[in-house]
């Protein structure tokens, strides 16, 4: 029997786990790729979860998941990487239960309060996926879709790297042949784009994250990654050229010398000369009074409320999804 089968059959349910052990309350988003829905223990009303719907359509986008799920298998015990706490095989849905960060991820806070984040909590944030990081590749596992949409918040102030549906398990040491060019663009680095330009398969290595958490921090400072007014087919073409200006705050005057010479270490385009997560955990910017949480305790609190989508209920008959024509319950039309 080929493993995605055997696979599909070990986790199959007879009927929709929504339906059963983790009843819907509303979605906290929605995308083409995936559906995201808040969820309640059937079995204990006070435990909340989200749970990500995917769609199965290829033996390939099952080889696909079949990596998340092992990849946060390896992570449960990793305080700043989200929990994976069940997942099932639902006619052809996948149905993965992660732990619940009802504050909703960083981007989502910055447009919510209509700012960025201020330095110390930039700092407080960066620390955590730092350990998040080192964390991953010391297991030989690369998120690849590092940005601030992916990083989590609880009510309790904890950071937490999410969407591992881009992830690389390495199969050694060094850097890692892939099939294809996954991330998103913005956030992605050179050295990617580099084998695609040259024809071949991109490699991806543990530092392609490090660019990726440089890009994202300047994103927190200032609601945007560095030229989010290109076209992605501009901001490809960028990255290409060697003698292109390396993505920078829009104003370094503004914030710390720790905090420049911070992204300097992470924005760069050389593998070798950019920092290890490792090393990156000793470095002056994220090792001072930010280091506790008050900084992320304070933005939580401004927030205040998680995030919801209007007009994305679900039925108040739960017992009804289990019949339900999935294509057209994933299209969100009841």
């Amino acid at each position: 029997m080929p493993l995605f089968s055997l696979f599909m059959q070990l986790l199959h349910r007879p009927v929709n786990p929504l339906a059963t052990d983790w009843p819907p309350l509303h979605y906290l988003s929605l995308s083409e790729r995936n559906r995201v829905v808040k969820v309640r223990n059937g079995e204990n009303a006070k435990l909340l979860a989200a749970c990500k719907i995917i769609p199965l359509r290829s033996d390939k986008k099952l080889d696909d998941l079949m990596v998340e799920v092992e990849a946060l298998k390896r992570c449960r015990h990793q305080a700043n990487i989200i929990t994976l706490m069940a997942f099932y095989h639902f006619k052809q849905n996948l149905y993965l239960i992660f732990e619940l960060c009802p504050a909703g991820s960083v981007a989502e806070v910055m447009i919510k309060l209509g700012q960025p984040l201020n330095e110390p909590q930039i700092a407080h944030v960066a620390r955590k996926l730092c350990l998040a990081l080192d964390f991953l590749h010391m297991r030989r596992i690369i998120h690849r879709d590092l940005k601030a949409s992916n990083v989590l918040l609880t009510f309790e102030a904890c950071v937490k790297l999410a969407d591992f549906g881009s992830a690389l398990i390495m199969e050694d040491n060094h850097r890692q042949c892939s099939l294809s060019v996954v991330g998103s663009v913005y956030w992605m680095a050179p050295e990617v784009i580099d084998y695609e330009k040259s024809k071949q398969q991109p490699y991806y290595g543990r530092k392609v994250d490090i660019w990726s958490l440089g890009i994202t921090c300047i994103e927190m400072a200032q609601m945007e990654p560095p030229n989010h007014n290109m076209t992605p087919g501009m901001m490809l073409s960028r990255l290409q050229e060697e003698a292109a200006d390396l993505p920078m705050l829009l104003q370094p005057c503004l914030w710390s010398e720790q905090f420049n010479n911070f992204l300097s270490q992470c924005i760069v385009r050389s593998v070798d000369e950019r920092w290890s997560a490792a090393q990156l955990l000793t470095h002056q910017f994220i090792n001072g009074p930010a280091e506790y949480s008050w900084p992320i305790e304070q933005l939580v609190d401004e927030k205040n409320t998680p995030p919801q989508m209007d007009g994305a209920k679900i039925p108040e008959d739960f017992s009804t999804l289990g019949n339900l024509d999935m294509d057209i319950f994933l299209a969100g039309h009841y």
